[in-house]
């Protein structure tokens, strides 16, 4: 999830390699990522960047609850595999 967002370097270098908590963190990163869409399909409708979104939104409406089953899985699998939460 912090590889998909624009961070300031200082925070960049403090989480390292830790994963954000979901709860903090979801709505911001979801209105984020709802924004960046919106603004590219009113823009460049064509771009290549928008098949990225594809398989979670096949018709570009984005669905935050859709997007919460997406994303918190991966952070648990993440989890699972070693990596820590950021606290």
């Amino acid at each position: 999830m912090w590889n998909l967002i624009p961070a300031d370097s200082s925070f960049n270098s403090k989480k390292g390699d830790k994963l954000p908590n979901f709860e903090t963190y979801f709505d911001s990163f979801y209105n984020l990522q709802t924004n960046g869409i919106d603004t590219i399909k009113s823009l460049t409708p064509n771009n290549k960047f928008l098949q990225d979104y594809l398989h979670i939104f096949p018709d570009l409406k984005v669905n935050k609850q859709k997007y919460k089953e997406v994303v918190k899985p991966l952070l648990t699998i993440a989890h699972n595999n070693g990596f820590q939460y950021l606290q």
